[in-house]
């Protein structure tokens, strides 16, 4: 190890305040342990990213619990129709689980940039408040 100018003057600057040759102090100062400091190890831990079946699996149990299905949970339909997906279907590697009520299920989409997007995935089974059920001669009160 090469010292510059600049650290040389100061070892002998601080040996002649302590009345001592500069290598006497140089080589106390290596006795001492003062070395040159070693590179830390930094260690990453890998965080295990959740895939969206696991995410989904993850809240089961608490969404069967509250009257969802196991086919609003799990269904993977190739029909355009939404209303036929289960919420796998909407679960990305970037969408977290949030809240779980009886009514719907909070999905929070991580953006890149800015604040998550937030949308509700409805169980259609029980009544929602903005659902209205029109009764009609021909379908007897049944919703179509």
């Amino acid at each position: 190890m090469s010292l510059s100018q600049y650290k040389i003057k100061e070892l002998e600057f601080l040996a002649s305040g302590l009345k001592l040759e500069p290598d006497t102090l140089v080589e106390a100062l290596i006795s001492l342990g003062f070395k040159e400091p070693k590179q830390k190890e930094v260690v990453v831990e890998e965080v295990k990213k959740l895939t969206p079946e696991e995410k989904v699996e993850a809240i089961e149990e608490e969404a069967l619990n509250k009257g969802w299905t196991y086919a609003q949970l799990w269904t993977t339909t190739t029909n355009s129709d939404y209303s036929k997906k289960g919420l796998v279907y909407f679960v990305t590697d970037s969408t977290t689980i949030g809240e779980v009520t009886e009514k719907h299920i909070v999905l929070l989409h991580e953006r890149p940039v800015g604040v998550p997007v937030i949308n509700n995935f409805y169980n259609m089974l029980v009544e929602q408040p903005w659902v209205t059920k029109v009764t009609t001669e021909e379908n007897k009160g049944v919703c179509q």
